[in-house]
């Protein structure tokens, strides 16, 4: 039996285990949330609620995969990676923080764990990972969603959402920057530029486009190896329009992967 913590009980955690749970091997689920009583999986099977270290070390957890947030990531994944938990965490935008992406390292150093981000809902991060040390290298990565997905950040600048025609930059600047603008919606521009020449080098540009109608993520690379272009089309998840579907499906391959490294 395989047993998993996931951190956060949302779109992506649902989408996790949904996919999983059916899945030969077996797993059993524990979910570290808010709120009262046990979460259910949709097929409406109980999993165990887990609220700290020593229940998740109880549980006998074998991997844990985050997908709250960032203050979830600050509070709660130190403490299990020191305890030697293996984690993924899905809110990579929260390792823009240098003070919390240095605890992280130091907890798993001290835990002799390690820490992954799951590739999210782009592709293309072993070109840039392999270009990436080379000199001058340029990488600019450009979010396009519909409107939909930024409706209330411009309905606070006094835009309606509704009736937008043409495009609108919402952002234009580093990577460390949209991260720090955009918490909890730009973990591909972070994820990109973890894999490549960091947070301060990398450019993002995010974008509404009503011409768009799914999350639209551009990914372009210069360097003496060449130039490369990659552009992901990815449907919405259907609980969150600011998530694409994709970012569950790249969770889930991790934990699959993990497991069968074990068993190997």
């Amino acid at each position: 039996m395989r047993n998993v913590l996931v951190i956060g009980y949302g779109a992506i955690g649902k989408s996790l285990i949904a996919q999983l749970d059916q899945e030969e091997g077996g797993y059993r689920w524990a979910v570290w949330a808010r709120g009262n009583g046990s979460p259910r999986v949709d097929a409406g099977r109980p999993v165990t609620r887990v609220t700290s270290v020593t229940e998740a070390l109880a549980f006998e957890t074998d991997l844990v995969v985050e997908c709250a947030g960032h203050a979830a990531v600050a509070a709660i994944v130190p403490g299990l990676l020191a305890a030697g938990l293996p984690t993924l965490v899905c809110s990579v935008g929260v390792l823009a923080d240098t003070t919390i992406a240095d605890s992280l390292h130091e907890a798993a150093a001290r835990g002799k764990t390690w820490l992954r981000l799951p590739s999210g809902a782009v592709g293309g991060l072993d070109y840039l990972r392999a270009v990436a040390h080379l000199d001058e290298v340029g990488v600019r990565y450009v979010s396009r969603k519909p409107p939909s997905a930024w409706h209330d950040e411009l309905l606070a600048l006094n835009i309606d959402p509704d009736t937008l025609e043409e495009e609108h930059v919402l952002f234009d600047g580093s990577a460390d920057g949209a991260a720090r603008r955009y918490p909890k919606n730009l973990n591909v521009a972070a994820t990109v530029a973890l894999n490549g020449i960091g947070m301060t080098r990398t450019q993002v540009s995010v974008v509404v486009d009503p011409a768009v109608s799914a999350n639209t993520h551009e990914l372009y690379i210069e360097s003496s190896a060449g130039v490369a272009e990659f552009r992901f089309e990815n449907n919405p998840a259907p609980d969150n329009p600011k998530t694409s579907l994709l970012t569950s499906l790249s969770v889930a391959s991790e934990v699959r992967t993990f497991f069968q490294g074990r068993a190997s």
